[in-house]
Order: C-alpha cells, then structure tokens, then sequence
C-alpha cells in the first residue's frame, strides 16, 4: 500500500498498515545523522578526560614543588632546616670538645648557666627545624622536639671540665693534672676564693660541723649519686652540691665522722690529695671506687664464668645502690663456690654500713649473707661473725615491724637455734601463719618454749589449739604428758587435736 512520508512529502510503499510513516531514504539520513552525533560526543569525552588526567598531573607535581599556601617553595626553607641540624650539632661538638679540655665560655659557667644555655639554643633549633616545611609540619614538629630533647641532654653526656673565674685557677688546675694521683701534698685543685660560700656557711652556724669534701673530674651521674653516698656514710643533716674547678663541691652539715674516718671513706673514691681544716679534696678514681668494673657485663651476669665472681665482688664495693644489690641478688642466686670466704667479707662490711630500713640493699645482701654464711667447712669466727651481722639485720627489721626474708630466718634457726627460740617463739604467737615453717625448723628446740606457753594460756582457746598442733609436728615423748592433760580439760576438736599430736609423736 502507498503512503506518503512525513519528511519529503512523497509517496513510498509500504508493506503493511503500519505506524511508519517515513520513508526509507529519510530513515536512512536520520540513523546517519544519529550515529554522526554519537561518535562527535564519544571523541569530546575523551578529549575532556585526557585534559582533566593531565591538569592532575600537574598540581601533583606542583604540589610537591609548593607550600600550602601555594607560593614556591624558597632555598630558605632548606636553610632553616640545615641552620636548625647544624645549630645542634654545633652545642654537641662544643661540649665534647670541652669536656675533655677548658674551652672558652663553658669553662667560666655553672652548671644551671649551662643549661639555660643549651636549653635556649635547643629552643632556637627546634623553631627552626619546624619552620622549614610548612607541607610536613608534623614530622618538622617531632624532629624539632627530638632536637629540643637531645640539646637538654647534652651537658649530661659531655659534662664540659669548669673551674671558677679566679685568678691562678688554670694554674692550680694544670698543676693538679700533671700531679700523680697518689701523690698527696703537692698540688691543691681550689683557693680560698673558692670555699668562700663554705667558710660563710661555718660562720652562719658555728654548733654544726661543718665539711667540704670537693671530688675532681666527675661525670654528672656520679656527682649525683655520690650525694647521697655521703649523706648516708656520714650520717649528716643535708648535703648540698655545686660545679666547681671541674669536679663537685659537696658541703656536708652535721656530719657523726670524725678527721680518720672521713678520710677513711674518702679513699674509697680516689686519691687524698688535701685534707685541712675541714675542707677534703679527692682526685675521683673510677677503678679504685669500683664504679667503673673492670670486667665486662657479660661476666657479671654469667654464673658459669670463671670471674663471675670478681665481678660482682667488685660490683658490691662500689657506691651505687642499685648495682650493689643486683650483685648480691645475683651471687645469692648462683652460690658460686668460688670466692666465698672474700664475698662473705664484703658482704659483712656492706651491712654493717648505715642504710634505711627500707634500702633494697639491706635485704639483698641479708639474704646472699645467709646463703655463703651457712658453711659448715668455714673458721669459727667467720661463721659467728656472719651470724651476728645477719641476726643484727633481723632484729632490726622486727623492731622496725618489717618482714623478714625467709633466707634470713632459715640461716638463723639453722645456725643458732637456741639463740632464735623466745624471738621466734614470740613472732609465732602473735602471727602464726607467717612463722609456723620458722618453729618447725626449730624443731625440738622450740619444744620448752611451746610447752610453757601451754601452761601459761591454757585458757586462750586459739592459742591452745596452735600450740598443740605445732607439738605434734615439732615435740618429743616430753609433751605427751602435757597433752594428755589438755586433752582431759578440753573436748570437741581441742581434744580431737591433741590426740592426733600424741599419735603424730610417738609414732616418730
């Protein structure tokens, strides 16, 4: 059938009444048209995506060129953060260089100068380390704190050798260097000038005695821990400490020595070199004061080296409190059978030295005493010297309400059990589960001591009881008779326990 197209007016046949209305020639220029559009809009798409892909690629290089508030970056940010290292490294070098020599301005300062000096610098160089990339502030701010923290240390690591703004003071301290350390008399390291704060002192408070002890050349670790090693061993009021002529001014108030023991105790550290009118100067000798061991620290950890213990024999003289009880915990726990009669020694001079109650050290070496005091091939005297230290210590640590350690009181109702009974005795009655393996180590030798408490507090139902259960596992045939009486008076468990102590008895 014809029908006429709607686009050029002609007519064209049509194989059936349908809807189309087009004819083919038109159909055609349409579907053309279509597939022309299509493909121009496919090619811009690419081409926006190809300039959207290289614009990226350009602010990411940008990005890493630029700071954040997209000006370029400068050379002078690179400079800030060379400035900021170099300014650190430069504060190292300088107390390296000066801790082994005098060396300008470090030379004349105190100690607290020397800090606010490191400190302000180290400022400086973190504020610089920090401003040189604003793109990584965060890691710039770390860096710069770990500046900031290192430059606080550095005194601490390169303590600079310091002497007092005096004149002749480079003289007296070249003078002391060239000296021998054991040559005593020959040279002074400080003047009058210097001990002026300390003559002041003595004149504030004339009823107090009054000491200055100055020790050479010392690391800041050692004058801090040499501090209270005074105080302790002289027993005095306070004891300050001051940077002075490259070592440490230490000004002891009311000291108990006398002139021959705080020279005594001074030796330890170094050699003598002045000691008048209360004022003692000490050249600081990290091997004769044992703080710097001559043996590695493999040895002094490894029991099954042939110097295991020398070393910790070693570790024990020195004046460091924690080192001295690691030592003794050591040799307790390894009983080396090397050494024992000098470890013994040491360890009795150590306790007989006057530390707190509380000192770490007390118990430690408490108990590595009664672990190498207990020999039975050891002299007498020995023996009954290591007794008394180690029953000293207990006495002291029970007047004190402290516990003492189990090594202790094994030692002592092993070597004097007569001696322990009454103490034992009483510290059971009045905490029997803390101290029943200490009467049963005693045995027969508390025997007496409990039988009497029976007799005494026979009406005291728990005592009774604790007492009757501890015969049966400690008496002899001599406390039947005393607990056939207690099991007549009593009954019910009382009585059930009594007879089971008799039963327990004889059938030993």
């Amino acid at each position: 059938m014809k029908k006429v197209c709607s686009q050029c007016r002609k007519e064209f046949e049509a194989e059936d009444d349908s809807s189309v209305d087009t004819c083919p020639d038109c159909l055609r220029k349409v579907f053309r048209k279509a597939e022309s559009a299509h493909s121009s809009g496919f090619e811009e798409l690419k081409r926006e995506q190809e300039i959207r892909r290289r614009k990226q690629l350009s602010r990411a290089g940008q990005f890493s060129r630029v700071s954040l508030d997209g000006s370029e970056v400068q050379p002078a940010q690179y400079m800030l953060l060379i400035l900021g290292v170099v300014l650190v490294a430069g504060m190292a070098g300088l107390f390296m260089i000066s801790e082994s020599s005098q060396f300008g301005i470090l030379t004349n300062m105190s100690e607290t100068n020397q800090r606010i000096l490191v400190c302000f610098l180290g400022a400086i160089a973190a504020g610089l380390i920090w401003l040189s990339s604003r793109h990584h502030r965060w890691i710039m701010f770390f860096a710069g704190l770990a500046a900031l923290v290192f430059s606080w240390f550095i005194p601490d690591i390169w303590p600079p050798v310091q002497h007092a703004n005096v004149a002749g003071a480079a003289e007296v301290y070249a003078d002391a260097q060239a000296s021998p350390a054991s040559e005593k008399g020959t040279s002074r390291f400080l003047d009058d000038r210097m001990l002026e704060g300390f003559y002041e002192r003595k004149k504030k408070m004339p009823n107090v005695k009054h000491m200055a002890v100055y020790v050479h050349k010392v690391s800041h670790m050692v004058r801090e821990q040499l501090r209270p090693f005074l105080q302790r061993m002289t027993g005095s009021d306070s004891v300050s400490a001051e940077s002075c002529a490259g070592g440490v001014l230490y000004t002891i108030d009311g000291s108990r020595l006398n002139d021959g023991a705080l020279k005594a105790l001074l030796s330890r550290l170094g050699s003598l070199r002045f000691a008048e009118n209360d004022v003692y100067e000490v050249a600081f000798d990290p091997e004769l004061s044992h703080y710097q061991n001559e043996y590695a620290s493999n040895i002094v950890q490894d029991k099954f080296n042939s110097s295991f213990a020398h070393a910790n024999i070693n570790e024990l003289r020195c004046f460091d409190p924690s080192r001295i009880a690691d030592a003794a915990n050591r040799l307790m726990l390894a009983n080396t059978a090397s050494y024992r009669s000098d470890i013994r020694a040491v360890l009795v001079a150590l306790l007989n030295e006057p530390w707190e109650i509380d000192s770490p050290v007390l118990a430690s070496a408490g108990k590595a005493l009664a672990v190498y005091g207990g020999d039975s091939t050891m002299p007498a005297l020995e023996r009954k010297t290591a007794k008394d230290t180690v029953q000293s210590l207990f006495l002291r640590y029970l007047a004190a309400g402290k516990q003492v350690p189990d090594e202790m009181v094994t030692f002592l109702v092993e070597t004097a059990p007569d001696e322990m009974v009454d103490v034992v005795v009483k510290q059971w009655l009045a905490n029997p589960r803390d101290w029943d393996a200490a009467v049963q180590k005693l045995g027969s030798h508390a025997e007496d001591r409990l039988l009497e408490v029976l007799r005494k507090d026979g009406d005291n139902i728990q005592l009774v009881n604790d007492t009757v259960r501890m015969l049966g596992n400690v008496g002899t045939m001599k406390s039947t008779d005393a607990l056939e009486e207690v099991a007549r008076r009593h009954d019910g468990t009382i009585r059930n326990m009594a007879e089971n102590a008799i039963g327990k008895i004889r059938a030993r």
